[in-house]
């Protein structure tokens, strides 16, 4: 199976808040959309979706009422693959939350690519920053434009992330590959993810019964 390089930036900060993965040649644009929600540290609470702002807008194919996403061209990604979106149109962007619009680069490197005998559904290699504030755009730029120590702008889900939130925070990517692998849903705390996972005999637990679906 080929896995393909490609790098994740937040538009806003792009050196300061990124992923950059490999991602299997046949993964499905819907896919990739649901597991950068997860590596972004979103809620879910919002829709996202992928455009290059001139030729296409993919979008959720759970939308049933054109009213929420008035202005935009209908195409539903859901049998389209990533690959051949992202070759086809390079100034593809992927847009988590349409009030907020959190918009993210999509640097596909065609050249630098790997096999592997596993099928995983995505492997993160490199990463900087924590994630997105949910619900709170404004103060994440505060934070990491500015370098806010305001409290009121580390609100994320309606939460204060607490005094001693990091996010320039570190990150085990080979638990977090396994963790994605067998279905993790989301991760709140990277540095618990294995505090929560692995038993006494070093064994990972983790939910299997997920399956990758956008």
């Amino acid at each position: 199976m080929k896995y393909y390089k490609l790098k994740i930036s937040w538009e806003d900060a792009k050196n300061k808040l990124y992923r950059t993965c490999y991602i299997p040649h046949d993964l499905y644009l819907g896919e990739l959309g649901y597991l950068l929600c997860i590596l972004f540290k979103t809620k879910f609470e919002h829709a996202f979706m992928f455009t290059d702002h001139e030729n296409i807008d993919y979008v959720d194919d759970s939308f049933d009422n054109e009213e929420e996403i008035i202005g935009y061209k209908v195409v539903k990604y859901k049998k389209v693959k990533a690959i051949t979106a992202l070759k086809k149109y390079p100034k593809l962007q992927f847009i988590y939350d349409l009030g907020d619009y959190y918009c993210f680069d999509l640097d596909l490197n065609v050249k630098d690519y790997f096999d592997l005998p596993i099928l995983y559904p995505i492997v993160l290699v490199d990463a900087k920053g924590d994630g997105i504030f949910e619900d709170n755009i404004t103060g994440l730029r505060n934070v990491v434009l500015d370098g806010s120590k305001d409290p009121n702008d580390y609100i994320s889900f309606g939460k204060y992330l607490g005094k001693n939130y990091n996010f320039d925070c570190k990150f085990d990517y080979p638990l977090i590959n396994m963790a994605l692998l067998f279905g993790r849903d989301e991760f709140d705390d990277w540095n618990k993810i294995a505090k929560e996972n692995i038993d006494d005999d070093n064994n990972i637990n983790f939910d299997t019964n997920h399956k990758v679906d956008a």
